[in-house]
């Protein structure tokens, strides 16, 4: 359990270097019908976690974020610097991930474009799939903020703060179950 906090504290200090992600983006995002999506969108202030209905996921989170003509570019870390470029298009979401050596002036160039919808509510096959991974995710969130300086104290506190669901101030078996099935 402490090397899955010292993992989430040394992730936290290098969200804080993205700019927001707008509001209006924000939250779940469904390819397909409603009652049973091909894949899941979710974003947050500083990630995009993409969960296609059958195949592996990806997580990407955003190291830079910046405006390019009307697409958002989100950029991750790592020697590919993957990128993810998002606009809103009515009430619809439009991305793309342009090609690794895809060049800045040309983007999104040859990427295929997706296009995103909202439900009013979450599938349950979703939410039961990947309620507690999206809870983590933004949970990290809210933490990161006590997490942006050198006060680790106050970054482990809003990361317990975050993990305590019963408001206790204790960290349960349960909620560190929680908090490492969301993790994972």
């Amino acid at each position: 359990m402490r090397r899955l906090l010292v993992a989430l504290l040394l992730l936290a200090p290098g969200l804080a270097l993205a700019q927001p992600v707008p509001e209006v983006l924000q939250g779940a995002w469904f390819q397909g019908e409603c009652a049973r999506p091909d894949a899941l969108l979710h974003l947050t202030h500083r990630a995009a976690a993409r969960v296609p209905r059958e195949g592996a996921g990806r997580l990407l989170r955003f190291s830079v974020l910046r405006q390019q003509g009307d697409w958002l570019v989100g950029t991750g870390r790592g020697a590919e610097a993957p990128r993810l470029m998002l606009r809103a298009a009515g009430d619809a979401l439009e991305t793309a991930e342009p090609e690794a050596k895809a060049r800045e002036d040309r983007l999104p160039g040859e990427a295929p474009l997706t296009r995103w919808h909202r439900c009013e509510a979450v599938p349950p096959e979703v939410a039961l799939l990947h309620g507690e991974g999206v809870a983590v995710m933004a949970a990290l969130e809210h933490a990161e903020a006590a997490c942006g300086g050198a006060d680790t104290a106050g970054c482990f506190g809003a990361v317990v703060a975050q993990a305590d669901v019963s408001g206790d101030g204790r960290l349960t078996r349960a909620e560190l179950a929680r908090l490492a099935r969301g993790a994972a």
